[in-house]
């Protein structure tokens, strides 16, 4: 049974408010704004060149080499990103954005152990973010130790009740362990909560056939 939808996606920053040093006639600050406009603008090849620009005059501010790395992920370059995230982290070792991007740059890599690593690590700066723990989860799945992937997608929900994926992964995780039951509770409030969602009328399909098998063991009264 496989578990719906895309259970890693690539963390980009979107208006973090970055700090920087003085420059000449534009202060890092305006660069550092530049250079996320030119992202959003898709002008990834000179948003590049902008945050370079910045971290060499700021090279102590983790927040550049964070921005160069993503823009390297958007250019699907991880393979440049993934150093890029570690000098990030040499500087600030408590920055979630780095750990958790690092950790998914693993994950795609197979590299279970070092995902966890990173995972476990923004949780303990961060412990009320439920992508993190959803993406524990599925690591954990992935290690086949469905317990502990349990956990970590409840504690996902407790910490963001509206953390689809975890409601879709136990769903998942219910159904191949033969619990029906709970995996249609929790598929229906995936439902509930996103009804427009990619996979919806896949989980639909799911979940009609799971109610016409249950109405055909029931027994008929007129025999």
């Amino acid at each position: 049974m496989k578990i719906f939808g895309v259970l890693f996606g690539l963390i980009f920053l979107a208006g973090s408010g970055f700090q920087a040093i003085k420059m000449l006639e534009v202060t890092p600050d305006q660069s550092l704004a530049k250079a996320e406009s030119l992202m959003l603008a898709n002008k990834l090849p000179e948003a590049l060149a902008e945050a370079e620009q910045g971290a060499a005059k700021a090279p102590k501010d983790e927040r550049f080499w964070v921005l160069q790395a993503n823009l390297q992920l958007k250019m699907g370059s991880p393979e440049k990103a993934l150093p890029l995230f570690e000098k990030a982290l040499s500087i600030n070792p408590n920055s979630v954005l780095a750990h958790e991007s690092v950790a998914v740059i693993y994950a795609n890599k197979r590299d279970w152990v070092q995902a966890e690593k990173h995972l476990q690590a923004a949780l303990k700066v961060e412990n009320k973010n439920g992508v993190a723990h959803n993406n524990l989860g599925v690591i954990y799945l992935e290690q086949k130790q469905p317990a502990k992937a349990e956990a970590a997608f409840q504690k996902a929900i407790e910490v963001d009740p509206r953390n689809g994926d975890s409601y879709r992964n136990l769903g998942a995780l219910y159904r191949q362990q033969g619990d029906r039951a709970k995996s249609d509770k929790y598929l229906m409030n995936y439902l509930k909560l996103f009804p427009k969602a990619p996979d919806a009328e896949e989980i639909r399909a799911v979940l009609r056939k799971s109610m016409q098998s249950e109405a055909s063991q029931k027994p008929d009264p007129q025999s």
